[in-house]
């Protein structure tokens, strides 16, 4: 594979746009990625948004409609990809989402094929960054705890089934857990409200402002 490791630099673009984006549709995607990429110099997109995000899925698929294209091939974005031994490739990356249960993953295996082959045909190496699911499930475990902390500030956890609300409690309050959480693992376990519910738009505007 045509790739190039990179270091994570404090001017790069890391943010959850696509997954936290309240306006749904191609052109807000395209008009996010526009405007992220005028203020910073790298648009880190994690490879999850490639194999499950149904907009971005669209603009990769038709890349030189929308120029796409260019912007991977100049180098303005970088997928975030999973640590491994090897080059990374995005049909391995999208056997390993099938098996974590990533939800809203794409079952269309040609569209795959053709990112690895896309990639591998871009003249200059394409830049990338890597995560590692250890470091990854600390991450979602500690967004949850937030998210926790919040319905309880806001008295949404009274809607929270008892089941699921002893097995959140187990995990915000153990000192240590060996398992590895996903974001998928996470909404399904805990029945975190889906993108596009009210009960999401409250806690993703708790998130992004704060409360008092």
């Amino acid at each position: 594979m045509n790739w190039e490791k990179i270091k994570l630099t404090p001017s790069m673009s890391q943010t959850m746009f696509l997954d936290n984006q309240i306006d749904y549709g191609k052109a807000a995607v395209i008009k996010s990625i526009k405007m992220q990429t005028l203020f910073f110099d790298k648009l880190l997109i994690n490879r999850a948004y490639f194999l499950n995000n149904p907009d971005l899925v669209e603009i990769v698929k038709h890349q030189d409609e929308y120029g796409f294209g260019n912007l991977i091939e100049s180098g303005v974005i970088a997928p975030v990809m999973v640590e491994s031994q090897t080059s990374p490739s995005f049909k391995k990356e999208w056997e390993n989402a099938k098996k974590q249960n990533m939800l809203g993953l794409t079952d269309d295996e040609d569209y795959i094929k053709w990112l690895d082959q896309f990639i591998e045909n871009v003249d200059k190496p394409l830049p990338y960054v890597t995560f590692d699911y250890p470091d990854a499930s600390q991450n979602y475990k500690f967004l949850i705890k937030k998210y926790y902390y919040i319905i309880c500030k806001t008295g949404e956890i009274s809607k929270i089934e008892p089941e699921h609300n002893e097995k959140l409690e187990n995990l915000i309050f153990e000192e240590e857990s060996l398992e590895e959480y996903t974001r998928s693992k996470l909404y399904e376990k805990f029945n975190i409200p889906l993108r596009g519910t009210k009960e999401y738009k409250l806690v993703f505007q708790q998130l992004s402002f704060g409360t008092n």
